[in-house]
């Protein structure tokens, strides 16, 4: 077994997080790796005001029409992943089962709600197996990733104004644990026709928010994001509010593995006393 990247994430005051390394961009971590996983997203969610017992956990497979219909495979199609399409007699017999590795992790949540009637207000946690055909594959940009989200639905001024409150709730934690980040208008990587539009409109309508972290090697790396969909997937999903209206959307999505390579660097994780960090709740501070 190689450890290629071994360089990438040691510092001097931590030990090897990689096992081995299976392929560019597949990895597999230690039990101090995975241990601060599960303790960074505990301090997380609870310092977004949510229950770690009530987070949910989707599988790192779905249906294949996820990432139809929320437009993912339309508009990152080279990014996205289909792992099982099914020959039509196949399909004639036992439906379409064809599957897909899901792309964000609000997207089960959303099929999931998929022609339901919501309440004016709901957030659901999650953390999601994401899968991401980057071009570019090491220890920060991973073909398989887990994203702890805050998914936001309701009003568009409640959503907003919660999405705010995550924020800055999350930027403080951030903070408190040792890394400096700043904030920094984004787009996402829209392939297809519209592309380029779709990026401006996204940036200069402040829908995507990326809390950037600079490492040792001078390289940004965005640890989180805070992203507005207005009503795109309540439309997409058929997801309604109790007056009939369709659902706004927002989340806030945070790359756990990033999370943690971060902290691994600035204060080594063997280092870290979990306990000792409080929960600043969202819009208590």
């Amino acid at each position: 077994m190689t450890n290629t990247f071994e360089t990438d994430i040691r510092s001097d005051r931590s030990e090897t997080l990689l096992w081995a390394e299976a392929g560019k961009g597949i990895v597999l971590w230690t039990g101090l790796f995975e241990r601060s996983i599960s303790s960074f997203s505990s301090l997380l969610f609870r310092t977004l005001g949510l229950d770690p017992d009530s987070v949910v956990y989707p599988p790192p497979i779905a249906r294949k029409r996820v990432i139809k219909d929320s437009g993912y495979s339309t508009n990152f199609a080279d990014l996205a992943g289909i792992i099982a399409d099914l020959p039509e007699k196949i399909q004639t017999v036992h439906g379409d089962d064809s599957l897909c590795l899901p792309g964000a992790g609000c997207h089960p949540v959303f099929d999931c709600l998929a022609g339901k009637t919501i309440d004016k207000f709901t957030i659901i946690g999650t953390v999601t197996p994401v899968f991401r055909r980057e071009s570019q594959r090491n220890c920060w940009r991973l073909l398989s990733f887990r994203q702890a989200e805050a998914v936001i639905l309701g009003q568009e001024a409640d959503v907003h104004t919660k999405l705010d409150e995550f924020a800055k709730s999350a930027h403080s934690l951030l903070t408190n644990l040792g890394l400096r980040v700043r904030l920094s208008a984004a787009s996402d990587s829209f392939t297809g026709r519209g592309a380029a539009l779709k990026g401006i409109f996204q940036r200069s309508s402040a829908s995507k928010t990326e809390f950037l972290w600079t490492d040792a090697a001078r390289m940004d790396h965005a640890l989180l994001s805070t992203n507005r969909h207005w009503t795109t997937f309540g439309d997409r999903f058929n997801i309604r509010l109790n007056d009939g209206r369709t659902a706004s959307t927002a989340c806030i999505g945070v790359g756990l593995e990033r999370v943690v390579l971060a902290l691994n660097e600035v204060v080594g994780l063997s280092n870290i006393c979990w306990e000792q960090y409080p929960s600043d709740r969202a819009g208590e501070g």
